[in-house]
């Protein structure tokens, strides 16, 4: 009997299989929703002079609308295959999906990368005004 060497053999290796393939396509996945979608459409729906908060709110609309849609049909087709009902299921599995991304995006995964790069903008600015102070 000849052994898959292209698949996992055993849980952590499917652990590590499936952290590849989720972080990768989450990669793809954000990358083009961000560039195709969410860029364009909130500048359409915003003006310069809106607030910070209907900005970002835009985007992650936009951006959830994007990756709940693809990751809901790439899920089914990895799960099923490809076959007849895939449109039934995913009208049936996206508007959960779009629900769940959206709550957490809003609530929970935007103010922790907010408050991630608000926390790098400040020690990048003391290492900045630091370094121009020994000059």
């Amino acid at each position: 009997m000849k052994l898959e060497t292209r698949l996992p053999r055993n849980g952590k290796e499917g652990a590590l299989y499936g952290g590849i393939i989720c972080t990768l396509t989450v990669l793809l996945m954000t990358t083009l929703s961000i560039i195709l979608i969410s860029e364009k459409l909130d500048g359409k729906f915003t003006e310069p002079a809106d607030s910070f908060n209907a900005k970002i709110l835009f985007r992650i609309l936009f951006t959830v609308l994007g990756m709940s849609a693809c990751m809901t049909l790439i899920g089914d087709i990895v799960g099923n295959g490809i076959s007849s009902e895939i449109f039934s299921r995913f009208l049936t599995n996206w508007p959960r999906n779009f629900l769940i991304v959206l709550i957490a995006e809003s609530l929970v995964i935007q103010p922790i990368a907010r408050f991630a790069m608000v926390k790098l903008h400040a020690y990048q600015d003391k290492k900045n005004y630091a370094s121009m102070m020994t000059k």
